[in-house]
């Protein structure tokens, strides 16, 4: 995700918020540190975020506008939708 869609909108204005739903952070950093990211990557301890979102399946990519509406969401990861929606958006 960074390098096909974050280092292509972060100059337009795109977040982009990595939420784990593993609140150990030592082996989220461990994990997360060979892909080099400049996004947040934050812990949903409890697992609040996940409820709120109803995230169900493991990774889940959403995309929210500005308002804080649900553009996108889809189980795995296809950046050429998440572009066609993001080109939409920004």
């Amino acid at each position: 995700m960074e390098r096909d869609i974050y280092s292509l909108y972060k100059s337009r204005g795109l977040e982009i918020l990595a939420i784990c739903l593993n609140d150990n952070e030592d082996a989220i950093k461990s994990a997360i540190a060979p892909f080099n990211l400049t996004y947040r990557v934050l812990t949903d301890r409890g697992g609040a975020t996940a409820r709120a979102y109803k995230v169900t399946s493991i990774p889940m990519n959403l995309i929210v506008d500005k308002k804080g509406i649900i553009r996108y969401r889809n189980v795995g990861y296809d950046p050429s939708a998440m572009r066609s929606v993001i080109d939409k958006l920004l």
